[in-house]
């Protein structure tokens, strides 16, 4: 990553800050609330959740440089409508899709496609 020190610890505090203010809002949802169905037709109040956060997470790019880290690839959704990127297709939840743009690769092992499987797919 480039930059100075000061500058990542700076994305650090803005990251932690962002995390804590997702947590204290989703801390006062209840597990069942989650599952009810939302003012958009077929969708749950966590796929709403789910689809703005991963819209955020690629359209702002800082401070996780998605669409930059995921040049090539089309991530899809299966499990709601939704798809970014352009390139060879990885599938998968979008919960794990939206782990995988904030740098969690290991979600993409509930995901397939050539370049889940590491097979050159890029």
């Amino acid at each position: 990553m480039r930059g100075s020190t000061r500058e990542h610890e700076d994305y650090g505090r803005f990251i932690e800050a962002e995390r804590r203010g997702i947590a204290d809002l989703s801390d006062g949802v209840g597990e069942e609330r989650w599952d009810i169905p939302s003012p958009c037709a077929g969708w749950r109040v966590r796929d709403v959740a789910a689809r703005t956060a991963a819209d955020q997470v690629w359209a702002i790019g800082f401070p996780f440089l998605a669409s930059e880290r995921m040049r090539g690839l089309r991530l899809t959704a299966e499990d709601t409508d939704w798809a970014v990127g352009e390139g060879t297709e990885v599938r998968g939840p979008l919960q794990a899709l939206l782990m995988t743009l904030t740098g969690r690769a290991v979600c993409l092992a509930v995901s397939t496609g050539r370049a889940a499987r590491g097979d050159g797919g890029r």
